[in-house]
């Protein structure tokens, strides 16, 4: 009997230290930047495509208290016209002159945008601009740019060829409220420099309180391209594999669209970028998102 006992006693000693040395508390895998999630990342070589147009990606960053903002909506407006999907804008709302009125149904405004706007260097005035983060001055620090030069700075970087083509699907489910994207990433030159990818939602036809001309408050304001949801990091997730000529990479997200999201308004953009010494976009695509 002492036999038996004995022997049940270091069983049970082994068996508590193969617990404690062969079980590993895993935490959650928790993405700070983005609540959505990736479910497909792969890449692979093939024969190089003929490049596609360059088009440029436009960050916009305004408010609803900036009497000057309408202004620039009104100028984007314009530039959308001339050059169509080869445009592609992204509207950001942040703190200065940003804060929602009284009276307002929805604050436009996001911790994701200020991050982005914090990355672009923001000097205290709006309307500015980033035309894809290109420094067109090597010394300057912001790549925010008034009003009155986004034409000119948009008609030259329209004259680039991209090194990437991109090709960008979507589909949502109505019922679920889910969004899953796939973007695929086709090199047609060699790029040695650190990238990212950028995923975005953004929504038109928002209609909230604007300050306007005469300090006159426009209570029925229609915003457009508005930042909803990043499906990717804000400042994006970053490209591991190397971007010779005839390189793909694809990825697939999926995302919960919040419920104050109209789903027959949103947009899906995505745009390529460097972020190692130069922030520049190397190219952009913007799809309806259905």
């Amino acid at each position: 009997m002492k036999n038996v006992v004995g022997s049940l006693f270091w069983l049970n000693v082994i068996f508590a230290f193969t617990m404690l040395f062969s079980c590993k508390e895993v935490g959650p895998n928790i993405n700070l930047g983005s609540k959505s999630k990736a479910l497909v990342d792969t890449t692979y070589l093939e024969t190089p495509q003929t490049p596609e147009d360059k088009n440029v990606v436009m960050e916009e960053f305004t408010g609803v208290q900036c009497v000057n903002c309408p202004a620039g909506h009104q100028i984007i407006k314009t530039l959308k016209a001339s050059y169509g999907e080869r445009l592609v804008v992204i509207s950001y709302h942040t703190d200065f002159l940003g804060d929602p009125f009284s009276f307002t149904t929805e604050d436009l405004r996001t911790e994701a945008a200020k991050q982005v706007q914090d990355y672009l260097v923001f000097d205290g005035y709006k309307p500015a601009a980033s035309i894809d983060r290109f420094a067109f001055n090597s010394s300057q620090t912001s790549l925010l740019y008034t009003r009155n030069t986004w034409s000119n700075r948009v008609q030259q970087e329209l004259t680039k060829t991209s090194p990437v083509n991109i090709l960008l699907s979507s589909m949502v489910d109505s019922a679920s409220r889910k969004l899953t994207a796939t973007v695929e990433l086709n090199y047609t030159s060699t790029i040695t420099d650190a990238q990212k990818i950028t995923l975005v939602i953004i929504e038109n036809n928002i209609v909230e309180p604007q300050l306007n001309t005469g300090n006159v408050i426009d209570t029925f304001y229609t915003h457009n391209d508005i930042q909803r949801v990043f499906l990717t990091n804000a400042l994006g997730d970053e490209i591991t594999t190397t971007t010779e000529a005839g390189r793909v990479v694809k990825k697939m997200y999926q995302t919960d669209l919040p419920p104050t999201l109209n789903l027959n308004n949103l947009k899906l953009v995505a745009f390529v970028h460097k972020f190692s010494g130069t922030k520049e976009i190397l190219q952009g695509k913007e799809i309806d998102a259905k």
